[in-house]
């Protein structure tokens, strides 16, 4: 336990916060404002205990108390994070706000894990996290509060087999009567246009906000806008790359940049959304063939039987179904077919999926023999790395092909890179080393000690 947590722990005991049979066991969350951690109760459950330093800035001690009180308000709600107490209390150098809440995992943290193993995220998960979002909105808007910064970050989910979407972190709700609201809060990804640039605020912004994270999650992790220079554009973005038509329509309709053009409540939202559930049956009925194929042809790929994990993968592939296709690059890539390879990953990764990107990242910076292939291949591995998909998730050969592109245009950055490779013994990384590195006497001992450890083996 190091130093600041051990002093924090230390607070909470004499403060009352955390009782005595209670016990901290790490911290799960930092941010600007507030610290997370995770608690074992008396009872032998878990919760998260979120503790806020109360600036003295007015605005932010206020944001952060209004925070407790929406929660406390939603707390009937059954996809609102429940609260269980909250309380102010004074510490050495501030005072502070101490929230015990549900211990629930993240969403980006959910989506990795169903990205990795699938390629996406189903249509009757998607429809769920819709329908669950629109839950939140319509208790808000009875309550005349709009939270202003629903994003992945925020969004909280129980159960695996049929998952629960739930909303968290109020703290920069605001009752709708005083709804003016200032630049820097809100996240730029999700964040309405009118919000972003200063202006007034209503109760379509959080439509925007919910449209704007279905669009990041059926458009391969990528948000409508690029940034603020786009976003003060106001063009209407080109549709996501994934979902029936039902769903592009309804999601572009959320984020229209003239809030008049978006569903005005939650009920407009929530008949729109039942017409899109009403119209991809068809569609999730193939997509759940597609994935039972990419199931089957795993097994007969684990058996190294890839003839017939070739075949059976083709038949999902014929359903559009993207781990099909990913599948299929990979038995490709193994039977040398390096052309073929790229076209299902290349596919595969331009429908979002991450995982492909960085195998396709793989194969080109293997294969690359100009700076055009080179650049492709930094383009996919960033992809994967902007859906939270880290090269170490793969293989550490990754660092040192993305370490080299580096090399040239930021030299220090691309050594870091390959230092991580030669860290896991990766041999080209070290023979890199050895000839550019300043440290080239520790990185040679390395390599001999490398070379004996092996011969031992």
């Amino acid at each position: 336990m190091d130093i600041a947590m051990r002093d924090m722990r230390a607070m909470l005991y004499q403060e009352g916060v955390l009782k005595e049979n209670e016990k901290m066991i790490r911290q799960i969350g930092c941010g600007q404002s507030a610290e997370v951690y995770l608690v074992l109760s008396e009872d032998g459950d878990i919760y998260a205990l979120k503790i806020m330093k109360l600036e003295e800035h007015q605005i932010y001690q206020k944001h952060l108390r209004e925070e407790a009180e929406y929660m406390k308000l939603l707390a009937e709600n059954s996809h609102v994070v429940k609260i269980y107490d909250y309380r102010e209390f004074a510490g050495k150098e501030s005072a502070y706000l101490a929230l015990k809440m549900e211990y629930l995992k993240t969403f980006p943290c959910w989506l990795k894990e169903e990205i990795i193993g699938k390629g996406y995220i189903s249509l009757r998960d998607l429809w769920k996290l819709a329908s669950d979002m629109c839950a939140v909105l319509d208790a808000m808007e009875k309550l005349h509060v709009i939270h202003r910064d629903i994003k992945p970050e925020n969004i909280f989910v129980t159960g695996w087999e049929e998952p629960e979407f739930k909303l968290g972190d109020f703290g920069i709700a605001r009752e709708l009567t005083h709804a003016t609201v200032v630049t820097q809060l809100g996240s730029l990804g999700t964040c309405a246009p009118e919000v972003a640039l200063g202006g007034e605020s209503d109760f379509t912004c959080d439509i925007y906000s919910v449209g704007a994270v279905l669009y990041y999650v059926l458009n391969g992790m990528r948000y409508p806008y690029s940034g603020l220079k786009a976003l003060m554009e106001k063009k209407q973005p080109a549709p996501p790359v994934l979902g029936t038509a039902g769903w592009k329509e309804m999601v572009l309709k959320m984020i229209s940049a003239d809030p008049k053009k978006r569903f005005q409540n939650a009920e407009e939202y929530r008949e729109a959304l039942q017409e899109v559930k009403r119209t991809q049956e068809q569609a999730v009925k193939k997509e759940e063939y597609g994935f039972s194929c990419y199931q089957k042809a795993k097994g007969f790929f684990f058996q190294e039987n890839y003839e017939k994990a070739e075949e059976t993968a083709m038949e999902g592939y014929a359903c559009g179904s993207i781990p099909c296709a990913r599948l299929a690059g990979c038995i490709c890539s193994i039977k040398n077919r390096t052309e073929e390879a790229y076209d299902y990953l290349e596919e595969a990764a331009q429908k979002g999926d991450p995982v492909s990107a960085c195998y396709l990242s793989r194969l080109l910076f293997r294969d690359a023999g100009n700076r055009m292939d080179l650049k492709e291949a930094a383009g996919y591995l960033e992809q994967a790395q902007k859906a939270g998909l880290y090269m170490a998730d793969y293989d550490y050969g990754l660092y040192c092909y993305y370490g080299k592109y580096q090399f040239e245009q930021d030299r220090e950055k691309g050594l870091l890179l390959i230092e991580k490779s030669a860290e896991e013994n990766y041999r080209d990384a070290i023979e890199f080393l050895i000839e550019h590195s300043q440290d080239r006497e520790s990185w040679k001992f390395r390599k001999r000690e490398h070379i004996l450890i092996r011969d031992i083996i």
